[in-house]
């Protein structure tokens, strides 16, 4: 997936004019002092455009120190807003999704629009640094 075509779609929680440090574009650049966050602990998603039909593999991720999901899922569509299909729900304790970790789908979806949906949050929020499509 190329990320240079990757942009935001919308996101359950993006308030820029009153939240900027916090916008879901944040995720898009590598500047590990900038982020996503979201409001609260559970149910709430960033979704994304690829720029075109993609072989979708997983997503990397680089969560904020202590500020990960230890449940969410992966949606994928065709549509820009959905139906959202489920590729694959993650679950797991705080070490088991280190700071820097890759999710891996069994098997490659071919997808333009891609949504992670957090349903639970290890802290009271999560922190989403960087985000890369694989």
């Amino acid at each position: 997936v190329s990320m240079d075509r990757v942009r935001v779609l919308n996101a359950s929680w993006n308030d820029p004019a009153k939240y900027e440090f916090y916008s879901p574009e944040r995720v898009l650049n590598s500047d590990p002092s900038k982020f996503w966050m979201t409001k609260g602990r559970f149910d709430e998603w960033v979704s994304f455009d690829l720029g075109e039909c993609c072989k979708l593999h997983g997503v990397s991720l680089l969560w904020a120190h202590g500020e990960n999901a230890v449940r969410w899922r992966l949606d994928v569509s065709n549509a820009e807003h959905g139906p959202w299909n489920i590729a694959k729900i993650f679950t797991g304790t705080f070490e088991q999704f280190p700071r820097n970790i890759q999710f891996h789908l069994d098997k490659p979806v071919a997808t333009r629009y891609v949504r992670l949906f957090f349903m639970e949050a290890r802290s009271i929020v999560v922190k989403v640094v960087q985000l890369l499509f694989i």
